[in-house]
Formats: structure tokens, sequence, C-alpha cells
């Protein structure tokens, strides 16, 4: 049996890997001040970057429902199933949208409920693309993504407005932590985004979410982890040596305009998930 695994550009793929991959992934779209790109094709990250200097009014939609038929039938013509990998459902209705879709392909196509977002999509996706090639059945790979202990992630904002934006937190919050002049730090678990705690100073703040993250996976061999930010390669550096250190090889990756759009410029985050097997 051929199975096509497929996923969306919540993953945070930019256009090079995609190509240099031949990764299969059907694009958000980001509408900047009414007008919409779609991500990595039609909007750069250099491109991205200037409209979010400038203030630009953008927010993000999800991969259309005609974009997915359109990749789906394509891609049945030459395999027999299709497993399509998308984003917490807590985060965005694609999955919702995936789903549905699917129920009208005759069980042809299988959508995982990953409770994932970024970086973590990419690693879902490399252990599904091995699972396949060593003969387990969607049956099987659909149970070890789904029963796997769900994402868990610190992020530290510049800028919680964009957060509180896109939804991500309330404006009740946004306009506490402005006024006391509080730095949050922020925590991504199963899919949902909550506070975790505040601090005085970005710097303390940072440091703060890595330590808290090593004292709470303290089996650190267990998990993939990762440091996603943007346009902070010092600090990204200084801590992929932090993590060293206490002997944890961290990925170090930059923000793509999918993700950025919602955590805003100079967003650092550290993050775990555990190695599916």
């Amino acid at each position: 049996m051929k199975i096509k695994v497929m996923l969306d550009s919540s993953a945070d793929i930019p256009k090079e890997l995609e190509v240099k991959e031949n990764l299969t992934v059907a694009r958000f779209t980001i509408t900047v001040d009414g007008k919409e790109y779609i991500d990595e094709e039609e909007l750069s990250l250099d491109k991205y970057k200037t409209f979010l200097n400038e203030g630009r009014d953008m927010s993000t939609s999800q991969a259309s429902i005609g974009l997915l038929m359109q990749m789906w039938d394509e891609a049945l013509k030459t395999h027999d199933e299709i497993i399509y990998i998308t984003l917490s459902k807590s985060l965005s209705g694609s999955y919702s949208s995936a789903y549905a879709l699917s129920q009208e392909y005759n069980g042809r196509v299988t959508v995982l409920d990953t409770d994932a977002v970024a970086y973590p999509l990419y690693v879902i996706y490399e252990a599904v693309v091995n699972f396949v090639n060593e003969g387990k059945s969607i049956a099987e790979i659909k149970e070890i993504v789904e029963l796997n202990e769900k994402m868990y992630a610190h992020i530290v904002p510049f800028d919680i407005n964009h957060l509180k934006k896109g939804g991500r937190i309330s404006s009740q919050a946004a306009a506490l932590a402005n006024l006391l002049k509080i730095n949050p730090i922020l925590s991504l678990d199963n899919g949902v985004i909550d506070a975790h705690d505040k601090v005085r100073t970005r710097k303390k703040a940072v440091l703060k979410a890595a330590e808290q993250l090593v004292e709470k996976y303290p089996n650190s061999d267990d998990y993939v982890w990762y440091l996603l930010h943007s346009d902070l390669e010092d600090e990204a550096e200084h801590y992929a040596e932090w993590f060293k250190e206490k002997g944890i090889n961290i990925v170090v990756k930059q923000l793509y305009p999918l993700i950025l759009t919602h955590t805003g410029p100079q967003t650092i985050a550290f993050g775990v998930y555990k190695k599916l097997k």
C-alpha cells in the first residue's frame, strides 16, 4: 500500500525546506491590510518583517477546503491513502475542517489529532514517514501519535498585544501586563496557550522559562527539545549553549510569518515533545 504523508504550514515550514525535502504542504493564508498572501509562496520572511515593523493589520486563515480537495485528489491518483498532519484543534479550526472533509473520502484520508503546532508538527511528520517506511498500519500510526504525551512549551513574547489580537490571551490579561510592565511567561500545554508566570524584567523571564522547563522534564533523553525565536540569534545561541551544559541538545529554529503573526517579533520559546516510538 502506498501512503502519502502531508502536513500544513502551521508546522512553520520555510519554502526552501519544502523544496529540499520534497514535502507536500497545505499553505495557510496571511492577510495584510485586507490583502491575502499564501504563506511562504507569496509572502517571504523579509517582506513579512517589513509589514510587521510597519504595524500593518495582519491575520491568518487555515488552508481552504478547495486547496485541500485539490491536493488530496492529486495525491490519491498515485497513492492508496493519505495521512494529513495539522495543528492543534484548540488553536485553529484546521483540524475540524480537514476531518469533516476527510469523511467524504471513504476512509482514504486520515487526519491526525496532534495537539501540536510549529516545529513539533515537523517532528511528528518525520516520525510518521519513518513509521510508514517501517510498514506500520495507519491505525497503529494514529494511535501512537494521538496517545503520545502532548507538546509543552514556555513562551516569552516581546509584545503581548500580538497574542491578544489573535485571541490567544484575553484583553484583560494583556492590559494588566502592559500596565504593570510585567514580562509574562506563557505555557503551551495540550495545544492551549495560558499564563504560566510573570517576571519584572525580560532577561529574568527568559532565564526562568528555561530553568522551569528543565525542572519539569528531568528525563531529557525521552524528549525532542527545541528553541524557537524571531531575530534573536545571539540570545538563541547563548541558550543553546546553556542547555548543552545541562546535557541537553536543543534544536534551534527561526520563526516564520505564519507563527510570527500571533507571537510577534523578538519572541523566544523553549519546548519539548516526547519522542514517538
